[in-house]
């Protein structure tokens, strides 16, 4: 099974054995395993959670703050990929299970999801 470097920004926060989901889209997701340097942005990253009750307003902000994480995704010895729209953690770890995250990566180049995901079922 392949394994995939998460970081925010230059900082190694995780990783996962990402899986295809839907090549038309170019997503891929996996459960997330956090390391240390997650522990920094880990209740930001929760607060998405709840971003529905927010007014516009807070909402508007905590997407920023969001973006300002600069979530990355590389295959484990190679190059990060790009493009991709979005790298998006969900973690529910603190109302379910510890190992209750996942990532996801949206809209990924073709060509990249053609390399690195093509051969599985």
């Amino acid at each position: 099974m392949k394994k995939f470097d998460i970081y925010s920004k230059d900082k190694y926060i995780g990783w996962s054995n990402l899986k295809k989901k839907d090549v038309s889209t170019g997503v891929v997701y996996g459960q997330f395993c956090p390391l240390a340097g997650y522990k920094k942005i880990q209740q930001l990253i929760q607060k998405q959670i709840d971003i529905d009750k927010l007014d516009k307003e807070e909402a508007s902000k905590l997407e920023q703050e969001l973006k300002q994480l600069e979530l990355r995704v590389k295959p484990e010895n190679s190059k990060f990929f790009e493009p991709v729209v979005e790298v998006h953690i969900n973690d529910f770890s603190h109302l379910l299970k510890p190992e209750d995250m996942e990532v996801m990566v949206l809209g990924l180049d073709y060509q990249a999801y053609k390399k690195w995901f093509d051969d599985e079922k």
